[in-house]
């Protein structure tokens, strides 16, 4: 492939090569003047032409991406011989367009030689003719001069050379003039000649940037990224990402600005210079980010690197010791609005003083992963989206000075490769998704005619067939054709949540083309059902978390749609509980029991049609506690009886029970009978006590649960069915009262895998958990093989690191080695108590990192690390002597975690300890070896979220590497183990108080019981110390099935979808407390209406404020929210926040209440609408949006309206608010609907334009004033239209302000290709500044300003019509409470807006409510004399 060389060709006399220099020289980083780049696409303007035995000539453009996008490829062919010329290519300027040549020019040319292996050597001349009187070359008159190259077989190497030489090296042609080139460039020629080679020789040569440079050759290429001359322009992008200059920190203070005052100028810098200045007193780490963005710094914009060798700054070192380091923010994933961007960083240390440009080149970077869900496919940076510099602890406060960031020199062109696009391809359940393959950079000549690789699915967490089609096939890129591909992936949808499974994919079998970085990655099938809390169970796994009797066996069959036991309503695939329990069967017992004979009682039991009596081992046979009277005294053991007892011609089996020995009454209720078949089937005529149950790791709340639900698969037996719940327990007696509840002794034989009761194994490099390198960039690849994880026959299990075979594939290639990771989720689970394991860590060098630790068993539903992370211990090799015991959780995870350390004061691995947590409710101890190392509480995370008082999951694991593990000791000896003694859970006493309700099994097949949580009942049987409080249901420990105490007549039954049905929302919820959050609060009554529900409010609040200490209300459903019930009452947002938000799902109306005090960050102070409101007697006052750079879509002071909302102000007031940008009273973004009836929007200022409204959907405005409102930059202090349509009736404009020489009144334009009208009708626009209208025509679209007449104005600038009047006072009172529910503009007596309007289509009240007269007033106001 082509390899561009950094060697350049310097020729001082024509025909001779003088040398070929590899040393340092001074080179012009770009040229001076272009001759041609070739980056117009077009060769038509280049001559070609051919010699004796050249066969004609020709040229073409051909892609070359690290030069741009074109180069000029040529060639000739002919017989060999030493021709005078083989053929040649010019290229003549008209005059006007004639190359300048620089000072002390030099001529640079890159060539790259293809020629055939026939060809032995050639000589390339070229030939410069200038011009001196812009009439073109003149020969006799005028200079001409030749450089002539000789090329020979061993510069055919396939790589770009630059060939580079002083005009004063060229040779003079003698064509006239002085000798010197000293005027412009008119033509330029080349030819081939001296060709020598075998027969059928052939010279192909390629071309690209022909330039001059002064004073040197031609050198690497460079590009400026930042000199801060333009200040640190910032903003947020459409999705509220950051973009453009910004700062992070660990919490420490950092800022950054530009200053041109930097202790010492930058070297070679021009007075005022400006360069950036750091300054932060950094605690861990604080830094700034440069996002590149559009000119407009509103879209995050990346820029290509590629072509680049490295990145350079200049740096005022405080020669501190200090490390500082620079990252590259290269590619996110496809379609990504949020920061995901992947890292990748160098580090150096301030150990200078001054000035020093330092330069990087991006082959030393490594990724840096920050947790943010980057892509993981190397460094290509063809999209790197910024750049940032940091620093680690300074020690104090410190400034560091930066400028001219610039990427300098000339990467190799890469090998062609082809990789996954993405390390994680998101397809939504039941569609067929699209996973994309790549080139790593487009093809070009150099490269083969088509490349082609395969690509298969592979195994995952996805179930193939239920779940998604495997598939596979060949993907083939064609050269000139596109660099991307995909292939389908097709998934299937279901009713129910299981969260995001996914599926590996693969890349093999690569033909023509290498393997890029990424050959495998993920398909994530995301889930399109919500997740449901009240779901219990729904058998989609093994029930590993239930226990059952000996007498259950308990299975997870999956059931498809058509089989005869389908449940009805089921997926296509169904998991269901089978349960096989005793089988009932018939016996009968002669006489009395305790009073027959010798004392002995004979029992049949009887065969039937269905059930063999002889196949009953007679062994397990019980009565009550009393086994076969009868001994074999040749076997000892008990006698078996076969005979036909009732004479239906079946063997019976005749049991002979002492009664004595069963322990029962005369007169038992139950006759006890019980035992197993040969093949293990349970058997039972009654008291079977046949149960099977769950219990929880902590108790849940189900107080807002009215009944228990299943389905239930019936056999119409008649019997009773029983449900056990456990509800709350005694107080836990602390550390003091626990023991032993579980534990895991790893006893077993050597070789022994971890047992599948309570382990799992999680498989891979992390891609199938969509986080490649687990999250850390380890290097392990996980397996369930047993010498990764395995006991060692000395009570130990042993997980081993050990080298991979080179069979597998990794995220980064094939994988150096595999380990084990044991996870016990979903079968062992546990909160609070001691857990404890005495392990051994290995005594390898650096690099290794096992661990004990555990994530939140809802990781699948809030993931990590809002699910919690407790490290019971973390040991990493590279630090011999400590372990490490931490937290993490939302906003305190990864570097920023909450963790303590212990010292041992030699090696951690000279022997076994033993670790423990004490965990209780807001209380985490860590121990190791009994002594107290380490405490966390919610006060050391606060003001973050406190996420350890739900239950956990415990994991074992072996790492190697990683952002913690840290770098691996290259002498590293494998095999590498930790060895874990046991692990021991320690527990309070299972106190739970019992209850149970029964259901009868009257059906046949599927059915769903409904046990209502009231038919529940003390259990008569509790244990030691469980309370006697009632069934609250606040502290649920668990729940259970215990079968028909004479068994079930088939011996199996199936369970399915259990859940707690919660009590219905209630339709009507009245306010009691003006507390922003809990019981009785607003905030909770919208958390719990029922969709079509209505607020109200407790009279005992009325003229009080709710401050919305907790954030703003948020309705999703459709809802009323009342306040007329409670006059005056107020909801604030305190200056802090919005007041209320609407989703796009949420249908609000609001009434009589106050909303103000909002604070909303770009768009909307008080109210976000994205959904539909309806506000009807409201005030909206006192709220801001704030913003730091605005743009055309910020704004809403009072409201803001999103694209597709709906909003309707109905007898309502928005006023006094403020916008740091647009439309400070009312914002609506494309595609809204914006309706104002008898409505005011008064006193708001708009920093930038549209004082009172900013519309860019459609709308209409009647019986309303808008009035007072400010615009600060430009038009429309009243209205600002675009892109809609609005019509205004019966409305008062008035006293709208704007600057000088603009509209204070109504502003209809366009800036795009959309069309803009508004029209007017009995409408007053009076006294808005310079004029009340204007129409703005600033793009292609329609605008139209239009009257429909009876309007009055005070100037002629609103498209008057006949019955429109011009007036210089239009007889207005002020703004006031002139009745009804809002503010209005009084008519005075003898305005001419009196009786002035069109009556047939006047509204039949005016704004206050009252009723208009017969010949009705132009306005919102009706004149009553």
């Amino acid at each position: 492939m082509n390899k561009k060389i950094q060697a350049f060709i310097f020729l001082a006399l024509a025909g001779l090569l003088l040398a070929v220099f590899l040393v340092p020289l001074t080179l012009a980083a770009t040229p001076d003047a272009v001759i041609d780049d070739f980056e117009d696409g077009d060769a038509s303007d280049w001559g070609f032409f051919g010699g004796n035995a050249a066969g004609g000539g020709g040229g073409a453009l051909a892609d070359r991406p690290q030069e741009g996008s074109y180069y000029l490829s040529t060639g000739w062919g002919g017989d060999g011989s030493n021709s005078v010329f083989y053929g040649g290519f010019f290229k003549n300027f008209d005059n006007a367009a004639q190359i300048v040549t620089p000072a002390d020019p030099w001529f640079n040319v890159w060539v790259l030689n293809q020629s055939n292996a026939t060809v032995d050597q050639y000589t390339l001349e070229i030939t410069l003719r200038e011009d001196g009187n812009g009439d073109g070359w003149t020969n006799g008159a005028e200079d001409s001069f030749r450089l002539d190259t000789v090329f020979s077989s061993a510069t055919f190497d396939d790589q770009w050379t630059l060939l580079s030489a002083p005009l004063s090296s060229f040779a003079n042609l003698g064509t006239g003039g002085d000798g010197v080139f000293n005027g412009n460039l008119d033509e330029i020629v080349g030819v081939v000649s001296g060709v020598q080679g075998g027969s059928g020789t052939t010279v192909e040569v390629d071309f690209d940037q022909f330039s001059f440079t002064s004073g040197g050759p031609l050198g690497e290429q460079s590009q400026l990224v930042d000199d801060f001359e333009n200040g640190l322009p910032s903003s947020s992008d459409a999705n509220g990402v950051p973009i453009g200059f910004y700062t992070f920190s660990d919490g420490s203070p950092i800022a950054i600005a530009t200053t041109d005052a930097p202790p010492a100028a930058v070297p070679g810098s021009a007075s005022g210079n400006q360069v950036l200045a750091m300054t932060g007193n950094v605690t861990a780490f604080a830094g700034f980010i440069h996002a590149f963005t559009d000119t407009a710094v509103t879209t995050w914009t990346p820029q290509d690197w590629s072509s680049y060798e490295g990145l350079g700054f200049w740096l005022y070192g405080r020669n501190n010791g200090t490390t500082l380091f620079v990252d590259v923010i290269d590619n996110r994933n496809p379609g990504s609005t949020r920061d995901d961007a992947e890292r990748f960083t160098v580090s150096l240390v301030d150990n200078f003083s001054g000035w020093q440009l330092i330069q990087f080149p991006f082959s030393s970077f490594v990724r840096k992963e920050i947790g943010n869900g980057a892509p993981n496919d190397g460094f290509t940076l063809t999209q790197v989206h910024g750049w940032a510099v940091g620093t680690l602890n300074t020690g104090g406060e410190v400034t560091y000075y930066l400028d001219d960031a610039t990427l300098y020199g000339v990467a190799d062109i890469p090998d062609l490769a082809v990789t996954f696009a993405a390390a994680s391809y998101n397809i939504e359940e039941g569609s067929t998704g699209a996973v994309t393959v790549k080139l790593n950079r487009p093809m070009n000549s150099d490269d083969p005619a088509q490349v082609s690789v395969d690509y298969f699915t592979d195994s995952g967490t996805a179930v193939p067939g239920s779940e998604y089609t495997p598939t596979s096939g060949t993907l083939t890129f064609v050269n000139g054709g596109p660099s991307e591909q995909s292939f389908a992936l097709e998934t299937f949808d279901d009713s129910k949540w299981e969260g995001t499974e996914r599926v590996i994919v693969r890349l093999a079998n690569p033909i023509d083309v290498a393997a890029g970085f990424a050959v495998q990655a993920a398909a994530a099938i995301v889930d399109n059902d919500e997740y449901d809390p009240n779901l219990l169970d729904d058998f989609e796994r093994f029930p590993h978390l239930w226990d059952n009797t000996a007498n259950v066996t308990l299975s997870n069959p999956t059931l498809a749609a058509a089989d005869a036991l389908a449940r009805p309503g089921q997926d296509a695939l169904e998991g269901v509980l089978q349960v096989d329990g005793p089988l009932a069967v018939q016996i009968e017992a002669f006489g009395q029991l305790c009073n027959r004979g010798r004392g002995v009682v004979p029992v049949a039991l009887y065969s039937s049609a269905t059930f063999d009596a002889t196949t009953v081992d007679h062994t397990t046979v019980t009565l009550g506690n009393a086994t076969e009277f009868n001994i074999d005294r040749r076997t000892g053991l008990p006698k078996r009886t076969q005979v036909d007892v009732n004479g239906d011609g079946r063997l019976d089996l005749l049991f002979h029970f002492r009664y004595a020995d069963t322990g029962l009454p005369c007169y038992p209720e139950v006759v006890p009978f019980n035992g197993f078949t040969y093949a293990g089937q349970p058997i039972t005529a009654g008291g079977a006590n046949a149960s099977f149950s769950r219990d929880f790791a902590s108790g849940e709340d189900w107080s807002d649960g009215e009944a228990l639900t299943f389905w239930y698969y019936g056999s119409n037996s008649g019997q009773d069915v029983t449900v056990n719940l456990k509800e709350n327990r005694a107080a836990d007696p602390g550390p003091a009262g626990w023991s032993l509840v579980w534990s895991e002794e790893f006893n077993e034989a050597a070789g022994t895998p971890p047992n599948p009761e309570y382990w799992s194994y999680e498989i891979g490099d992390g891609t199938l958990n969509g986080i490649p390198g687990w999250g850390n960039d380890e290097f392990q690849y996980y397996t369930d093989d047993p010498a990764n994880a395995a006991t060692d026959g000395n009570g130990n299990l042993v997980l081993t690191l050990r080298p991979a075979d080179g069979s597998l594939e990794c995220y980064y290639g094939s994988c150096d080695y595999t380990s084990a990771r044991l996870i016990s989720w979903r079968k062992a689970e546990f909160a609070y108590g001691r857990i404890e394991s005495r392990l051994l860590v290995p005594d390898g060098g650096a690099g290794l990192w096992p661990a004990f630790w555990s994530l939140g068993t809802d990781i699948d539903v809030v993931d990590w690390p809002q699910t919690g992370e407790i490290d019971f211990m973390e040991y990493v090799s590279r630090l011999p002597n400590e372990i490490f015991g931490t937290i993490h959780g939302p906003g305190y995870s990864g570097g920023q975690s909450f963790g303590g350390i212990y010292d041992f004061g030699g090696p951690v691995a000279d022997n076994y300890h033993t670790f423990t947590i004490e965990w209780q409710p807001d209380r985490i101890e860590w121990y190791v070896d009994g002594i107290l190392y380490h405490t966390a509480t919610p006060a050391d995370v606060a003001p973050n979220e406190w996420v350890f008082n739900d239950p956990v999951f415990l994991i074992l694991n072996m790492a190697i590497g990683g952002n913690f593990g840290g770098a691996i000791d290259p002498n590293l000896q494998l095999p590498q183990s930790m060895a874990v003694d046991y692990v021991r859970v320690y527990q309070g006493p299972d106190t739970a108080e019992r209850f149970d309700a029964t259901f009868v099994d009257n059906f046949t097949g599927w059915q769903q019981v409904e046990l209502p949580f009231s038919s529940f009942a003390r259990s008569a049987a509790q244990p030691a110390g469980a309370p006697n409080d009632g069934l609250t249901l606040s502290e649920v420990w668990g729940y259970g099935f215990t079968l028909p105490d004479t068994g079930l007549p088939t011996g199996t039954t199936w369970l399915d979808m259990i859940a707690v049905k919660p009590v219905p929302p209630p339709t009507a919820v009245t306010v009691t407390t003006l507390a922003s959050s809990g019981a009785g609060s607003l905030r909770e009554a919208v958390e719990i209406i029922a969709p079509d529900g209505t607020i109200t409010f407790d009279p005992a609040l009325a003229g009080g404020t709710i401050l919305l200490t907790s954030g703003p209300l948020v309705v999703d459903k459709p809802l009323t929210i009342d306040g007329s019930g409670a006059p005056g009452l107020s909801l604030s947002g305190g200056d802090a926040d919005r007041v209320l938000i609407v989703e796009p799902t949420g249908d609000a109306t609001v009434s009589h209440l106050t909303l103000k005090d909002g604070y909303g960050w770009q768009v909307g102070g008080a109210v976000l609408n994205n959904g539909t409101l309806t506000l009807d007697h409201v005030t909206v006052t006192s709220s801001t949006m704030a913003t730091d750079a605005g743009d055309f879509w910020q704004g809403g002071g009072g409201i803001y309206n999103g694209d597709g909302a709906t909003l309707n102000l109905v007898d309502s007031a928005v006023t006094d608010n403020v916008s740091g940008w647009t439309g400070a009273g009312v914002y609506s973004f494309f595609n809204t609907t914006t309706t104002i009836i008898r409505s005011t929007i008064s006193g708001n200022l708009a920093l930038d334009v549209a004082g009172g409204m900013r519309i860019l959907g459609n709308g209409e405005i009647v019986n309303s004033t808008i009035s007072g409102n400010t615009s600060t930059t430009w038009h429309g202090g009243a209205l600002f239209l675009t892109d809609g349509a609005m019509t205004v009736l019966n409305s008062t404009i008035v006293g709208n302000h704007a600057p000088s020489g603009t509209t204070g009144g109504l502003f209809v334009g366009t800036f795009g290709t959309s069309n803009a009208s508004l029209s007017l009708q009995n409408s007053i626009v009076a006294n808005n500044g310079d004029f009340g209208c204007l129409a703005g025509y600033f793009g292609a679209g329609t605008v139209t300003l239009t009257s429909l007449g009876n309007n009055v104005f005070t100037d002629g600038t609103c498209a008057p019509v006949g019955s429109d009047q011009i007036v210089a006072d239009a007889g207005l009172g002020a703004l006031a409470d002139n009745g009804g529910p809002t503010f209005t503009h009084a008519l005075l007596a003898g305005s001419v807006a009196i009786d002035a309007a069109n009556t047939a289509v006047c509204p039949p009240t005016d704004q206050r409510g009252i009723t208009r007269d017969a010949a009705c007033d132009v306005g919102a106001f009706e004149y009553i004399p």
